[in-house]
């Protein structure tokens, strides 16, 4: 069985209209076709080929199989941040953090001051500052993920 879709052969047609046929009748009416139909027709035909084509390239095609992590995410909604905070996780992963770590990312974060701010406070350079803060941010990433 052959499938052909009437849209690429008709421009009546504004949805896909597929039909099966047995493969001598599609190959008589193609046959039957005018030349400028018949390659309206290999075109969409090629066009549909070369879509499957990227898309198996590109990997475009998702399977729950695939262990990627999609039918997870769609199970699975993250909390938001005010439940997560809420639930004391986030005072406990603070908590966990070193002094130093901890009031600079309280300063940043919670005070509004900036890092080149504190660096002069703390008579450091800006990148010691800025390099504990993200530290400090990375620490509580794998803290709450835990």
């Amino acid at each position: 069985m052959k499938e052909i879709n009437l849209r690429n052969l008709f421009p009546e047609y504004e949805l896909d209209c597929v039909i099966q046929v047995p493969d001598e009748d599609a190959e008589a009416f193609i046959a039957s076709m005018t030349k400028e139909a018949a390659g309206i027709y290999f075109e969409a035909e090629r066009e549909e080929s070369t879509s499957r084509r990227r898309k198996y390239r590109h990997k475009a095609h998702y399977s729950l199989d695939a262990g990627d992590g999609i039918e997870h995410d769609a199970l699975h909604k993250p909390l938001p941040p005010h439940e997560i905070f809420e639930r004391g996780e986030v005072l406990e992963a603070l908590c966990g953090l070193p002094e130093k770590q901890l009031d600079r990312i309280y300063k940043h974060y919670f005070l509004g001051i900036n890092k080149a701010e504190t660096a002069w406070q703390e008579n450091i350079h800006k990148m010691s500052v800025s390099d504990s803060i993200n530290c400090g941010i990375r620490s509580l990433e794998k803290m709450l993920k835990k």
